[in-house]
Order: structure tokens, then sequence, then C-alpha cells
């Protein structure tokens, strides 16, 4: 994006640079006035500026918790004066014994713990991804050892990867992966 500046300034000093300066200065001050109203505009007075899925809240955005409230308040548990409410109190424990407040508390609680493992899982996932499909799909018969298929024995901890019949002897030959990529 072009804003006009000169960079090109004369090279003597004297009235031409000065006003090359100037002229400079002005498109400076012109366009940070113009990103100070911008600003401005958009922290006081313009209304629909984020949705919720660009604002952060907790470990999620706003747009997950209200997906998560929405869905609690919709099926929301009533109880009785019966048996219920006991049933109620005892879903507050969760799985290692720790009781909550609130039922609530403890469903979402098992949420975050859940959604920051499943983060990790797929994390770790992305960065092996690209390695095991490398692996998967290899045929380097220079670098792996050929077999005949029927040597194939209990006592080699293999998995055949790819096979080659040659043409002229009909020998078929086999890849395997093990352990160590050997």
């Amino acid at each position: 994006m072009a804003y006009g500046l000169i960079t090109s300034l004369h090279s003597m000093t004297g009235r031409k640079i000065v006003a090359q300066h100037e002229y400079n200065y002005r498109l400076l001050d012109e366009g940070m006035s113009k990103l100070e109203k911008m600003f401005i505009y958009h922290q006081k007075e313009e209304i629909y500026a984020h949705s919720a899925k660009q604002i952060k809240y907790l470990n999620d955005s706003v747009e997950d918790y209200l997906t998560y409230l929405n869905g609690r308040f919709s099926n929301m548990i009533l109880g009785h004066n019966g048996d219920g409410i006991n049933e109620v109190k005892d879903a507050r424990i969760d799985n290692t014994g720790y009781g909550h407040k609130t039922l609530q508390d403890r469903l979402y609680h098992d949420y975050s713990t859940l959604d920051a493992f499943t983060k990790k899982v797929e994390k770790a996932v992305d960065e092996h991804y690209k390695e095991y499909r490398a692996t998967e799909y290899r045929f380097e018969p220079k670098e792996q050892e050929p077999e005949f298929i029927t040597d194939l024995s209990p006592y080699t901890n293999a998995v055949m990867q790819s096979f080659w019949v040659d043409p002229r002897t009909k020998i078929i030959y086999m890849t395997q992966a093990r352990p160590g990529n050997h």
C-alpha cells in the first residue's frame, strides 16, 4: 500500500529538502490521525466488532462456553422430594472422589479435562503424522532387505509393507518395517 511519502529526498540542504520533510510529516500526521479515529471508533462505538468465536474465555472461546451453557439449561435436571435429591448430590462427586459444589461444576471440570486431553492428543498426532505417512508408504529396496515371501517366520517381528514380483524369475520379494527402521 503506497502512502505517498517521498522516499528519495533531495540531496542538498535547503528549501526543497525542508519542503519534502514537511510533506512527509503532514502525511504521517494525517495517517496517524485516521488510525487513531478508527481505533477509538472500534473501541467505543462499533457495535459488532468481534464474534463470540474470537473472544477467549477461560480455556475456550465465548462461543464454545455459550454453547455449553445453552445445552446445560436445555437439559436441566429437575429434582423432586424423593430419592432424586440424593442421586443429584452423588453426581457432584467426580471420578477422583472430589466433591464439587454443583453438578454443573463437576460436569464442566470433566469437560475441561477431556477437552485439554483431546487437544494434547491431537497435537501429538499432528506432530507425528508426517513421519507416519512417510514410513507407511516408503519403498526403498536399496535400504531394506528383500526376502522371499515364503521366508516369513514367526520369530521375525516384522510387518510386510510392500512387495515386488520379479517378472523374469517370478520370485516375490517384500520389504518390511521393523523397530528401528531396518
